[in-house]
């Protein structure tokens, strides 16, 4: 029981650390330097890395996290681990805010760019990027706590 422990708890930090990478560099780099273009390139590449990023790897990462995140947190407490086990809960909750951002904010605004027929580019990205961007930042922020936290329920463990 102790090995699958091991495992759950790296699989959770490496893949926690995995998608705030990113959701670091989307708000760091992609989105600042898509909003440095033609704002009609800026959406044909946003609608582009809308389609390409969902895929059985990315979903499999973003997935793992709240899965094997919650397990671990219910196999250290089997083990008398409550602290590090409300690390890996707080992480995991914290993502799970993540999450859910995604799937209600994130999402639809991806989706309402693919369906948006208009023309004018200049309209259509300055309505998209900035309000994309700054959910993006919340969900940057809380996937670095949720890596803080499952750092501080490794730290914490007596293994």
């Amino acid at each position: 029981m102790l090995t699958l422990t091991i495992i759950a708890a790296l699989i959770t930090t490496v893949q926690l650390a995995g998608v705030y990478g990113l959701f670091f560099t989307f708000s760091n780099s992609v989105l600042p330097g898509l909003d440095a273009i033609e704002p009609e390139q800026a959406v044909r590449a946003m609608r582009s890395i809308n389609i390409k990023i969902v895929n059985p790897l990315f979903m499999l990462h973003f997935l793992v996290s709240l899965i094997v995140g919650a397990a671990t947190g219910f196999l250290l407490l089997s083990q008398s681990e409550t602290t590090p086990a409300i690390f890996f809960f707080a992480a995991t909750g914290a993502y799970l805010v993540v999450f859910l951002i995604t799937g209600s904010q994130n999402i639809p605004l991806n989706n309402a760019l693919e369906k948006n027929t208009s023309t004018d580019y200049r309209q259509v990205w300055a309505e998209f990027s900035p309000r994309w961007l700054r959910l993006n930042h919340v969900r940057t922020f809380l996937c670095m706590v949720s890596v803080v936290l499952a750092g501080l329920g490794l730290f914490t463990w007596n293994t």
